[in-house]
């Protein structure tokens, strides 16, 4: 039997900056490492910490490199972890 910690699930930044970019998720507004994750459908697997580790550092590079902004406030969802949040740039078009 496998353990969550040996199976993360494999996305990049590419397949994230599709997704937050994405018209049909127009009305997200935060972006943070977890609720990403679940934008992806990666949450719906069984949580890998390895995961959100990933996640993380992807939306920090995509910060970096002039795709998202990060917020001031930090974001806490139902999880009870208080995560850094990203935005989209404004008025950056949105994609099919």
């Amino acid at each position: 039997m496998s353990t969550p910690e040996s199976n993360p699930v494999r996305f990049n930044a590419e397949t994230v900056l599709r997704e937050i970019y994405c018209r049909r998720n127009a009305r997200y507004v935060i972006w943070s490492p977890r609720t990403t994750l679940r934008r992806l459908g990666i949450d719906r697997v069984e949580f890998n910490p390895q995961n959100t580790r990933r996640m993380r550092k992807i939306l920090q590079q995509l910060c970096d490199d002039g795709h998202l902004i990060q917020r001031s406030e930090l974001h806490n969802d139902e999880s009870g972890m208080n995560e850094i949040a990203y935005s989209r740039i404004p008025n950056h078009q949105l994609r099919d």
